[in-house]
């Protein structure tokens, strides 16, 4: 409520506007966190234009997210975002690419886009058909034990690899 009031209220710039739609954007609020992403980016915040480009590509909106993508300074998280946008083009090599190296480059300077980075590195991995790869990536995500979204993707993916009969065909 604070962080929604400090955003929307008469003294708010830009950076606000980041902040408060960089959390709507983790809580799924899509259409506010665009409104609050564009006012960031257009204000001058580089970063909420890789945060466009991962909302955009959430949405399936590639060619909106390529576009947000290229104005923004190549960054471990733009890295992350990168990542992902390869990931929904099914361009899973390049995937592994930007988050291999966005997780080189950032570490654990990254946050939570760290933990986003591994879980899509090891999706990634897996639909490349990598899977002597994808286990050990996912299972060192899931051992974190923080209880994240992000663990409970690698669970999913994990149980999809070793279950293939359970799960939809590819």
């Amino acid at each position: 409520a604070a962080l929604r009031q400090r955003a929307t209220g008469p003294d708010a710039g830009p950076a606000d506007a980041l902040a408060f739609g960089a959390l709507l954007l983790e809580l799924g609020c899509r259409r506010e966190a665009e409104l609050q992403l564009v006012t960031a980016a257009t204000g001058g915040v580089a970063d909420a234009r890789h945060r466009l480009a991962r909302l955009y590509a959430l949405d399936g909106d590639l060619v909106r997210a390529r576009r947000w993508l290229a104005a923004a300074p190549p960054t471990p998280a733009a890295m992350v975002s990168e990542g992902y946008l390869r990931f929904k083009e099914r361009d899973f090599a390049a995937a592994v690419k930007s988050f291999e190296a966005a997780l080189a480059d950032g570490g654990p300077t990254l946050g939570d886009d760290r933990q986003r980075a591994l879980l899509y590195l090891g999706k990634s991995l897996h639909e490349a058909r990598d899977d002597a790869r994808a286990v050990p990536v996912l299972e060192a995500l899931l051992a974190e034990g923080t209880g994240s979204v992000f663990e409970a993707g690698a669970a999913h993916t994990l149980r999809h690899i070793r279950e293939p009969q359970h799960s939809a065909a590819h």
